[in-house]
């Protein structure tokens, strides 16, 4: 990240407007439009970024081409990336963007991995102890993954908490290969 100074602030603010407008989840996804734009339109990516081209011609160039994918707010928000110089921060900005509405939010996405699937009842037990535990409501993902052998790795947020086999079985294997 070039600044992250300036990335949190960005993120804050988008996070703050879209909260009052009540429009946070519509904004990640047209953040994320935006982003996939610039990642597989590399001419559009160089646009942004190029110096031959007048702020004045670019803004009207994302004026065209986001009008269908986007609000005035976005693309505002992209001519003082641009004026400011910032625009090779964007896809930090919509990092920490997400980052700020995961945390602020009731509920927290769970992802977990097992060897091989479990039943509703463990899920929900599951579910209920660490929904109980952050005090938040739990989304829940399963992964099943017979390459961990047996116990379970969580992802919570951007916590991850591995109690595999597979990876105690590495430590181990570690552990008698270093003496």
């Amino acid at each position: 990240m070039k600044n992250i100074r300036n990335v949190k602030r960005y993120a804050q603010v988008l996070y703050s407007t879209a909260k009052e407008m009540n429009q946070t989840q519509e904004l990640g996804g047209r953040l994320d439009a935006i982003q996939s734009i610039i990642k597989h339109a590399p001419e559009f990516r160089l646009l942004l970024l190029t110096k031959r081209v007048s702020e004045a011609d670019k803004l009207s160039i994302i004026n065209t081409v986001l009008a269908s994918v986007t609000t005035e707010f976005e693309r505002e928000f992209l001519a003082i990336l641009i004026e400011n110089g910032d625009v090779t921060s964007f896809e930090d900005i919509v990092k920490r963007f997400h980052f700020v509405c995961d945390s602020e939010s009731d509920k927290v996405k769970v992802s977990v991995t097992t060897a091989t699937a479990i039943s509703a009842d463990d899920l929900n037990s599951i579910s209920e102890q660490i929904g109980s535990k952050l005090n938040k409501d739990i989304e829940t993902e399963i992964v099943v993954d017979s390459t961990i052998l047996g116990g379970a790795k969580f992802r919570i947020g951007n916590t991850i908490v591995d109690g595999s086999v597979s990876t105690k079985l590495e430590k181990l294997r570690s552990s008698l290969t270093r003496t």
